[in-house]
């Protein structure tokens, strides 16, 4: 996979720089994600950013019940767990 042609073509990065995009495929760590497969569960601190090149995934959240919820299905192009990046164990950008 071509991973700066990906990331020209990703909405979320429309407007950065040839250079910033650049240097963003130079750090990008592909990952290949089976079925079923967990990335990360909630209350986690954030770590990483995902940019989904394939397939579908379903974000899930526990309802205080214990119930699973589905939230979102990401499809190709789409981001996700940008958030989690920043919350409160997280990085923090407007401090005051």
């Amino acid at each position: 996979m071509d991973i700066l042609k990906f990331i020209e073509h990703a909405d979320f990065f429309e407007g950065a720089s040839d250079t910033s995009k650049r240097m963003l495929a130079e750090i990008c760590i592909p990952k290949q994600i089976t079925k079923k497969m967990v990335i990360f569960t909630e209350g986690e601190s954030g770590s990483a950013f995902y940019l989904l090149a394939n397939g579908s995934i379903s974000l899930h959240k526990n309802a205080p019940s214990g119930k699973e919820i589905m939230i979102k299905i990401v499809q190709p192009g789409e981001n996700f767990s940008e958030v989690i990046l920043f919350e409160k164990n997280g990085l923090c950008l407007n401090k005051k």
